[in-house]
């Protein structure tokens, strides 16, 4: 039986990659080992997972050090200017990392990134930093067939595996985690053997962004999505009981972001259209994102609000006030199967830009999308490049500020009301993620013997 190696460094991957279910044909037909980061001595963690909880097959940790992973920063921050450089993306990357690394030292890496400079500081970093020992360590030892990196396209592992699965022939197959990858970031030490990304947008923006070759590129979907692939079991009754909502109204789903600072205004807008009657028989399911920090920019604690028509997801009640009290700050670990019932029981859904959007949209419910002016535009443009020939369509509304917001809203769920807009909405995401076909899991084991057939072919 064939040997692999899953290389896991963040909670968030094992919530889409291994609770979803998407490795469950690659541990059938192969000899499975998974690695997780190993933070014993960092006095930070970014994983938090129980790793024994979790009943894999194989499981073994490996050390790569925070700052081992901010030396290679500075080589990530001129590939990514390097390659876009030219694209319409360019001006909202940069201001990220004036945001981060200050103007002065952004204007140095725009230097830095051009011809003749950056070969010869990308051959200096490489050199510089070398290999590092402890990946190269396990695989000596496991002497995998190949290697499965579910990922952010950044974090501990990337660097090190794009240099060290070449020189010992390991096929290095990289499986995209978000729907923003693609479009901002880079992958400075090397190219994978496969890139595994949702559908045909992030295969372009793989291409146009990344400088990957297409013909190291598959479009597998979202492993995340995968449970939107089949109907669900509950009643509508049943649903409402377990998101604790009102029989006879229709549920409009408000998602947050990892950002709180517009949501109070909003909430409170909706909670007054309700009450005045302009949006009449109609709930409001308020769902905190599971990455949002404390509260900030004005934003009040919601359960110190007298809420009549608006409800939080009972789901989050718990981990909110952690958050709004200062609490535990780690990445909420909610189940995709609940967001899954969450969309089923909800008529429609409104977010800032967010990935819900899009499952929204997957889901069959028209969605509206709040932009307020001053946070969101550069140039006119949104600055989340993957957002821009998502919004706009038939079924996909956009507010960008308080004002439009009411008026919006009542477009949004009279839009409901359309016999074809689930259908058109469907249609819709198919340039976005792959949902039909085989699933994620069946792809990625036929993906990996490939790759393994092709590898002992070139040796």
């Amino acid at each position: 039986m064939a040997k692999a190696l899953v290389f896991i460094d963040a909670d968030a991957l094992v919530r889409h990659f291994v609770h979803s279910g998407a490795l469950a044909e690659l541990e059938a037909a192969f000899d499975v080992t998974y690695v997780f980061l190993d933070e014993s001595e960092e006095s930070k963690r970014v994983l938090f997972t129980d790793v024994d909880a979790l009943n894999l097959p194989s499981v073994r940790k490996v050390q790569v050090s925070r700052q081992r992973m901010g030396q290679w920063y500075f080589l990530y921050v001129a590939s990514v200017l390097r390659l876009q450089r030219g694209t319409d993306n360019y001006p909202s990357r940069r201001q990220i990392f004036v945001d981060i690394i200050g103007e002065k030292r952004t204007r140095l890496f725009e230097i830095i990134a051009r011809n003749p400079i950056y070969p010869v500081y990308r051959w200096y970093q490489l050199r510089r930093m070398g290999r590092h020992a402890p990946i190269e360590q396990i695989l000596d030892e496991e002497q995998p067939d190949v290697v499965i990196q579910p990922s952010f396209l950044t974090g501990h592992f990337i660097n090190e595996l794009l240099v060290s699965c070449p020189p010992r022939q390991i096929p290095h197959i990289v499986l995209m985690n978000s729907w923003d990858n693609p479009s901002i970031k880079a992958m400075s030490t090397g190219v994978p053997d496969r890139l595994v990304v949702w559908g045909e947008q992030s295969r372009d923006y793989a291409r146009t962004y990344m400088g990957i070759p297409d013909e190291r590129i598959e479009s597998f979907g979202a492993a995340q999505f995968q449970v939107y692939r089949k109907p669900r079991p509950e009643t509508d009754a049943e649903l409402r009981q377990i998101f604790q909502v009102p029989d006879g109204k229709k549920i409009l789903l408000y998602a947050g972001s990892g950002s709180g600072a517009y949501e109070t205004s909003y909430l409170k807008c909706l909670e007054d259209l309700i009450e005045s009657g302009q949006l009449a028989d109609c709930h409001v399911l308020y769902r905190p994102h599971p990455w949002r920090g404390g509260l900030e920019g004005g934003e009040e604690d919601f359960f110190k609000l007298d809420w009549k028509h608006i409800s939080m997801d009972p789901f989050m009640r718990e981990f909110y006030n952690a958050r709004v009290t200062g609490g535990d700050s780690r990445f909420f670990m909610l189940d995709y199967e609940t967001t899954a019932q969450l969309l089923t029981l909800s008529t429609a859904v409104i977010s800032p830009l967010s990935t819900i959007l899009l499952e929204a949209a997957i889901n069959g419910k028209p969605a509206l999308v709040f932009s307020p002016e001053e946070n969101l535009p550069v140039g006119g443009n949104l600055r989340q490049v993957h957002f821009r020939d998502f919004v706009g369509n038939e079924g996909i509304l956009t507010s960008r500020s308080l004002a439009d917001f009411p008026q919006q809203v009542q477009t949004l769920m009279d839009m409901t009301e359309s016999p074809n807009i689930a259908k058109k909405l469907r249609t819709l995401t198919d340039r976005f993620v792959v949902m039909d076909g085989p699933s994620y899991a069946e792809r990625l084991a036929d993906l990996a013997m490939r790759q393994i057939d092709h590898s002992r072919k070139e040796a």
